[in-house]
Protein backbone atom coordinates (compact mmCIF):
# COMPACT_ATOMS: atom_id res chain seq x y z
CA UNK A 1 0.00 0.00 0.00
CA UNK A 2 3.35 2.47 0.08
CA UNK A 3 2.63 2.73 -3.72
CA UNK A 4 -0.62 4.66 -3.15
CA UNK A 5 0.60 7.85 -1.44
CA UNK A 6 3.44 7.74 -4.86
CA UNK A 7 1.36 7.43 -7.59
CA UNK A 8 -1.26 10.11 -5.87
CA UNK A 9 1.43 12.67 -5.63
CA UNK A 10 2.85 11.45 -9.09
CA UNK A 11 -0.52 11.85 -10.76
CA UNK A 12 -0.85 15.27 -8.51
CA UNK A 13 2.39 16.37 -9.94
CA UNK A 14 1.89 15.32 -13.38
CA UNK A 15 -1.41 17.13 -13.64
CA UNK A 16 0.31 20.72 -12.11
CA UNK A 17 2.77 20.01 -14.54
CA UNK A 18 0.21 19.93 -17.50
CA UNK A 19 -1.85 22.63 -16.43
CA UNK A 20 1.25 25.31 -15.50
CA UNK A 21 0.37 27.00 -18.91
CA UNK A 22 -3.56 27.28 -17.82
CA UNK A 23 -5.26 29.84 -15.90
CA UNK A 24 -6.82 33.21 -17.21
CA UNK A 25 -5.09 34.71 -20.14
CA UNK A 26 -4.83 38.44 -20.92
CA UNK A 27 -5.99 39.12 -24.82
CA UNK A 28 -3.13 41.15 -26.47
CA UNK A 29 -4.36 44.13 -27.62
CA UNK A 30 -2.50 45.93 -30.47
CA UNK A 31 -0.71 49.18 -30.05
CA UNK A 32 -3.75 51.16 -32.12
CA UNK A 33 -6.14 49.43 -29.69
CA UNK A 34 -4.47 50.45 -26.59
CA UNK A 35 -4.07 53.96 -28.04
CA UNK A 36 -7.40 54.72 -29.18
CA UNK A 37 -8.81 53.16 -25.74
CA UNK A 38 -6.47 54.73 -23.28
CA UNK A 39 -5.00 57.69 -25.42
CA UNK A 40 -6.98 59.21 -28.22
CA UNK A 41 -9.55 61.10 -26.96
CA UNK A 42 -6.75 63.62 -25.95
CA UNK A 43 -4.18 63.09 -28.40
CA UNK A 44 -6.78 62.32 -31.12
CA UNK A 45 -7.23 58.81 -33.62
CA UNK A 46 -4.44 60.51 -35.54
CA UNK A 47 -1.96 61.59 -32.40
CA UNK A 48 -2.34 65.35 -33.68
CA UNK A 49 -4.88 66.24 -30.96
CA UNK A 50 -7.73 68.31 -31.32
CA UNK A 51 -7.10 71.21 -33.06
CA UNK A 52 -9.40 73.45 -30.53
CA UNK A 53 -7.48 72.94 -27.54
CA UNK A 54 -4.03 72.57 -29.26
CA UNK A 55 -3.00 76.53 -28.05
CA UNK A 56 -3.38 75.61 -24.92
CA UNK A 57 -2.01 72.30 -24.79
CA UNK A 58 0.41 72.23 -27.66
CA UNK A 59 2.26 69.31 -26.26
CA UNK A 60 -0.88 66.79 -27.19
CA UNK A 61 0.12 67.02 -30.78
CA UNK A 62 2.44 63.68 -30.94
CA UNK A 63 3.82 64.51 -34.53
CA UNK A 64 5.44 67.30 -33.13
CA UNK A 65 7.12 65.69 -30.29
CA UNK A 66 10.83 66.14 -29.88
CA UNK A 67 10.38 63.19 -27.63
CA UNK A 68 9.41 60.90 -30.05
CA UNK A 69 11.44 62.64 -33.43
CA UNK A 70 14.57 61.63 -31.36
CA UNK A 71 13.43 58.44 -30.26
CA UNK A 72 13.50 58.73 -26.73
CA UNK A 73 12.03 55.48 -25.56
CA UNK A 74 13.03 56.04 -22.08
CA UNK A 75 11.51 59.54 -21.55
CA UNK A 76 8.20 58.32 -23.06
CA UNK A 77 7.97 55.31 -21.52
CA UNK A 78 8.36 57.09 -18.42
CA UNK A 79 5.70 59.67 -19.08
CA UNK A 80 3.29 57.29 -20.17
CA UNK A 81 4.07 54.78 -16.89
CA UNK A 82 3.56 58.07 -14.39
CA UNK A 83 1.78 60.47 -16.52
CA UNK A 84 2.82 64.59 -16.90
CA UNK A 85 1.29 67.51 -15.81
CA UNK A 86 -2.34 67.07 -16.60
CA UNK A 87 -1.65 63.28 -18.24
CA UNK A 88 -3.16 60.55 -16.23
CA UNK A 89 -0.06 57.81 -15.42
CA UNK A 90 -0.94 54.44 -16.88
CA UNK A 91 0.91 51.94 -14.76
CA UNK A 92 -1.80 50.81 -12.34
CA UNK A 93 -4.01 50.25 -15.69
CA UNK A 94 -1.52 48.89 -18.41
CA UNK A 95 0.70 45.53 -18.33
CA UNK A 96 4.31 47.23 -19.07
CA UNK A 97 4.24 45.21 -22.61
CA UNK A 98 1.05 47.44 -23.54
CA UNK A 99 3.05 50.79 -22.18
CA UNK A 100 6.23 49.33 -24.99
CA UNK A 101 3.46 49.14 -27.68
CA UNK A 102 2.17 52.72 -26.94
CA UNK A 103 5.95 53.62 -26.70
CA UNK A 104 6.07 52.16 -30.26
CA UNK A 105 3.30 53.88 -31.16
CA UNK A 106 4.01 57.61 -30.12
CA UNK A 107 7.54 57.02 -31.70
CA UNK A 108 5.70 55.94 -34.85
CA UNK A 109 3.72 58.88 -35.16
CA UNK A 110 6.46 61.17 -34.87
CA UNK A 111 8.38 63.20 -37.14
CA UNK A 112 11.68 61.78 -37.25
CA UNK A 113 14.33 64.33 -36.11
CA UNK A 114 16.40 66.34 -38.63
CA UNK A 115 19.56 65.25 -39.28
CA UNK A 116 22.15 67.58 -38.29
CA UNK A 117 23.20 69.97 -41.36
CA UNK A 118 26.79 70.09 -42.65
CA UNK A 119 28.33 73.41 -41.93
CA UNK A 120 30.65 73.61 -45.58
CA UNK A 121 34.23 74.71 -44.44
CA UNK A 122 35.65 77.87 -45.96
CA UNK A 123 38.22 77.98 -47.44
CA UNK A 124 41.68 79.97 -45.75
Amino acid sequence: MRRAPALFFGAFALVGVLCGGCGPTTPTRSAEVLFAENCARCHGADGKGDPRTLPLYPRVDLTRSPMGAARERVLIHDRITRGFTTMPGFQGKLQPEEIGKLVNKCIALAAPAEPAKAVPKTGG
